[in-house]
């Protein structure tokens, strides 16, 4: 069901993004990231975890966090759901949630120096990642940056993650390090 539903969201941004700028290169899946208003991105992820109390609560807390990072992944299958959240606010703390779990973890002094100069820079803007092929399964991604009290970055990804997307566009780039970051401490 759920992915059926991630299906007709890329067909409709696909369709929708044609219209509109793409600023990434080929790769193998035809990856593109299409700008696009942050209530067209908001409205896409939001749809998607409508049925998930859970997912809400934790999307509704992160807007409360003035400065802070919120990297969402649903994988199609597992039905597992997990946000990794950095709460710039509460001393850096970088947390690890899921319906059955939560736990802190510590982030490197370099990825928090890293992470905060990015955060300064990134220009506002919501990006769609629209992929013609994948390898069967959905990926669901969704990260959201904010800064001074509002959201600066909403990135949206229903079939595989950032680093598909090879571009020159130096905030989408900026975007893909911060996933990676985030990425990279989560495995740590």
């Amino acid at each position: 069901m759920k992915q059926s539903i991630v299906v007709i969201l890329c067909a409709i941004f696909i369709s929708c993004g044609n219209k509109k700028n793409v600023v990434s290169a080929a790769n193998r899946y035809n990856c593109k990231v299409i700008p696009a208003t942050s209530k067209e991105v908001q409205e896409q992820y939001l749809h998607f975890i409508k049925d998930s109390d859970f997912s809400k609560t934790e999307f509704e807390n992160f807007n409360k966090i003035k400065k802070g990072v919120l990297l969402y992944n649903w994988q199609e299958g597992s039905g597992s759901n997990k946000f990794l959240i950095v709460n710039f606010d509460k001393e850096f703390s970088f947390f690890i949630k899921s319906k059955g779990f939560t736990k802190k973890k510590d982030f490197v002094l370099e990825d928090k120096k890293k992470l905060n100069s990015i955060l300064e820079v990134l220009e506002k803007g919501s990006y769609y990642q629209s992929c013609d092929r994948f390898d069967g399964h959905s990926n669901l991604y969704v990260l959201i940056i904010r800064c001074n009290d509002e959201i600066k970055v909403q990135y949206f990804s229903p079939f595989t993650n950032l680093y598909e997307i090879k571009t020159s566009d130096r905030n989408v780039n900026s975007i893909k390090e911060v996933f990676e970051i985030m990425q990279r401490n989560y495995y740590k």
